[in-house]
């Protein structure tokens, strides 16, 4: 019979059995719990747009096919077949910071890359 009254018209007939039931007591946590679960949920789909963006960025970056699978050895592989390319070592995981470096020292650095920047700039004004 409880079941019944709850489930026919369950707003109203809650707000008719709070002072009852004495359900004061648990508002502020139950105000609590839902703070949490409302923050954890934006968190998540925060997480997951980032995620979907950056997955976005290494299909770009590396030429994947939608159904390709973005994992680490597949991207790990798709730069070592390009370092090959221009005849550079393979990298690991490992050791990937310091074969950017490494890279990076021998196309002239950061510096030459912002002439070569502002350069193409220049040229398209002229345009």
């Amino acid at each position: 019979m409880l079941l019944r009254f709850i489930q026919e018209q369950p707003r109203g007939r809650y707000d008719l059995l709070a002072p009852f039931c004495n359900l004061g007591k648990f508002a502020a946590f139950e105000f609590a719990l839902k703070t949490v679960s409302d923050r954890a949920e934006s968190d998540r789909v925060n997480r997951v747009s980032e995620k979907d963006s950056q997955e976005q960025r290494a299909r770009r970056v590396f030429r994947m096919a939608p159904d390709q699978s973005v994992e680490e050895s597949a991207l790990l592989a798709k730069l070592n077949a390009t370092l090959a390319q221009v005849d550079l070592k393979s990298s690991s995981m490992d050791d990937l910071e310091t074969r950017s470096k490494e890279i990076a020292d021998r196309l002239g650095g950061s510096d030459r890359s912002s002439r070569i920047a502002n350069l193409g700039g220049l040229k398209g004004q002229g345009d």
